[in-house]
């Protein structure tokens, strides 16, 4: 069963047939997150490009440059999840890595997903959420 399942089959095979869509695993360029079949943990699920893409999964937990490079060093591939409104996976080639280091504001880096593979990578340490002060109609004096 794919990802697909419950669509109407001419657009199924209309966005397959344009490129915008993954037949086997129902991936869209837009990353969604999904539970992988296999093993059942969280990854997000794209097409890693807008043409000539590949269907990928990859772990959510955002990587430092270090834990890029041991990923990397592991024979792991690395992908960039950018995007506000629309979220999508991008992978990282030589010219990414180098010119948007991991550990960025305006993107995360994420490793490939592996089933059964628990390898812990050196991960983005998490902004604090602030809260904003309340502010009060009467002054302060």
């Amino acid at each position: 069963m794919t990802a697909a399942a419950g669509w109407p089959d001419w657009l199924v095979r209309r966005l397959v047939g344009q490129g915008l869509m993954d037949g086997e695993t129902g991936a869209t360029r837009r990353a969604r997150a999904v539970a992988c079949e296999r093993c059942g943990r969280a990854v997000f699920r794209g097409l890693d490009a807008e043409w000539c893409a590949r269907s990928r999964d990859a772990d959510p937990l955002p990587l430092t440059g270090l834990g890029e490079v041991q990923a990397i060093m592991a024979g792991r591939r690395t992908l960039e999840l950018s995007g506000t409104v629309r979220l999508e996976l991008n992978y990282r080639d030589r010219f990414r890595i180098r010119g948007r280091p991991a550990g960025g504001d305006k993107y995360d880096v994420l490793v490939e997903h592996q089933c059964g593979d628990n390898t812990q990578f050196d991960a983005a340490p998490r902004k604090a959420e602030t809260k904003k002060a309340a502010i009060s109609d009467i002054p302060p004096y």
